[in-house]
């Protein structure tokens, strides 16, 4: 058995450990994540259906079921992306709780976790290159306004939507004044209430 000093000593580095690896995920599925995010808006732009610069990845595809940007793949990258914070959060273990190998107190790395995230970080991988060879990509600049776009035409510019909200995406009245109090998220777009329906969903499924 350990005592109390020692068992604070080594949750702190559990502690430790576990943020950074944390951090090391983050910065692998937020590079991936960039990849997946231009790659799909080149190809909706190839389809004409870029109506917005920053689209929500898994309600917004491409067209084809087996596409890499499409709905399936999507679905499964989301997944995966669970999947691989969550078995980051198990690769850290304290010894002195588990008791594994017995007659050692201290922290361990574990053995099936580590080769999860490993296995969800590479298909991740392998979905954006894919998706990345499918898309036909311009430029690799976030802004809508780049020249590449622009050129190409996949970048045009809506004319008459002045200070318009993202509501009035389908009204032509011309330019329109500034209003004192914009509308809340749920009424901008319908894919926030499609967002806020699945989040509330997924709760009452856990409590339930």
């Amino acid at each position: 058995m350990v005592g109390p000093e020692k068992s604070s000593q080594l949750s702190l580095q559990a502690e430790i450990l576990t943020l950074i690896l944390d951090l090391i995920v983050t910065l692998c599925t937020e590079s991936i994540g960039f990849v997946r995010d231009i790659s799909l808006r080149s190809a909706l732009a190839s389809e004409s259906r870029l109506r917005f610069n920053t689209n929500m990845r898994p309600l917004t595809a491409a067209h084809g079921w087996y596409n890499p940007n499409g709905t399936l793949l999507n679905g499964i990258s989301a997944v995966l992306l669970i999947v691989s914070y969550s078995s980051a959060s198990l690769v850290v273990c304290m010894n002195f709780i588990v008791w594994i190998p017995a007659g050692y107190d201290g922290v361990t790395i574990t053995r099936f976790p580590p080769l999860i995230l490993g296995v969800a970080l590479l298909r991740q991988v392998m979905i954006a290159l894919s998706g990345m060879r499918a898309a036909k990509i311009l430029t690799w600049s976030s802004s809508p306004f780049d020249p590449a776009l622009v050129h190409h035409t996949q970048s045009i510019p809506a004319t008459f939507w002045c200070m318009c909200r993202v509501s009035d995406l389908d009204t032509y009245g011309g330019p329109a004044k500034p209003l004192d109090t914009q509308p809340s998220a749920w009424h901008a777009h319908p894919s926030i209430r499609k967002v806020d329906i699945s989040l509330w969903v997924i709760v009452a499924a856990c409590a339930g």
